[in-house]
C-alpha cells in the first residue's frame, strides 16, 4: 500500500477543516522552535497515531551544519492540554558534504512540485513533509502520505528517519545514514 512516487504541492488543509487549523496552530510553533527560517533541509513527521517529529539542517557557521532535531513522546494530536506538551530537543554536527548531497537529492524531488496538483493524502496514514529554501522562491514544500514501498520517496524518507535517529539517540553513528546516501545515490541517480 502506497499514494505515490511523486511529492505533492503542500495545501493549508487548516483553510479547510478548523479541528486542523487548531492543532498547526498549536503544533509547528512547538515542532520547528530553534529552527531558522532558511532550512538547508527540513523534514517533518505528522503521523496518525504516533508522536510527530521533525529536524531541520541548517548552517552553523560558513563551514559546518547542524541538525537540529524536535519530537514529542506523545501524540500531539492526541493531548487534551496542548499548552501543556513540549518536544524534546536535539542536535548534532553534520559534515558539510553531506547536508548538501541531502539537500541536492530533496530538491530534485521538490524541482517542479508547484505545478503539481493535490492527489490527496489517506486517513490513518504517515504525513511527511519536505522543506529547503530557495532564495529565488522562498521556502518549497512537498508532502507524501505514506509512500509505496521500494520507491525512491519510501527510501528517501528511510534516510531522513535514519538521521532523526542520529540525532535523538546519543550512540547512533552516521555512517548508516551516509552509507544509505550513498547507496540511494547509486541506486538513482
Amino acid at each position: 500500500m502506497g499514494q505515490g512516487q511523486l511529492l505533492n504541492k503542500c495545501i493549508n488543509r487548516g483553510a479547510l477543516i478548523p479541528q486542523i487549523k487548531r492543532y498547526e496552530s498549536d503544533l509547528y510553533p512547538k515542532l520547528l522552535d530553534h529552527f531558522n527560517e532558511y532550512p538547508l533541509v527540513r523534514y517533518v513527521v505528522l503521523p496518525a497515531f504516533d508522536p510527530e517529529y521533525a529536524f531541520q539542517i541548517e548552517e552553523l557557521d560558513s563551514n559546518s551544519l547542524i541538525i537540529k532535531a524536535n519530537y514529542f513522546l506523545t501524540s500531539f494530536w492526541d493531548s487534551h492540554r496542548r499548552d501543556t506538551v513540549f518536544p524534546i530537543h536535539a542536535s548534532k554536527q553534520v559534515d558539510f558534504k553531506t547536508g548538501i548531497l541531502l539537500s541536492e537529492l530533496i530538491q530534485k524531488e521538490l524541482y517542479d512540485v508547484d505545478q503539481r496538483h493535490y492527489t490527496g493524502g489517506v486517513q490513518d496514514g504517515i504525513d511527511y513533509f519536505f522543506y529547503v529554501y530557495d532564495k529565488s522562491k522562498g521556502i518549497i514544500c512537498g508532502e507524501i502520505s505514506s509512500p509505496a514501498i521500494s520507491t525512491r520517496l519510501f527510501d528517501l524518507i528511510s534516510i531522513c528517519d535514519q538521521i532523526m535517529s542520529y540525532v535523538m539517540y546519543e550512540d547512533a553513528d552516521s555512517c548508516n545514514f551516509k552509507d544509505a546516501i550513498s547507496n540511494f545515490i547509486t541506486k538513482y541517480e
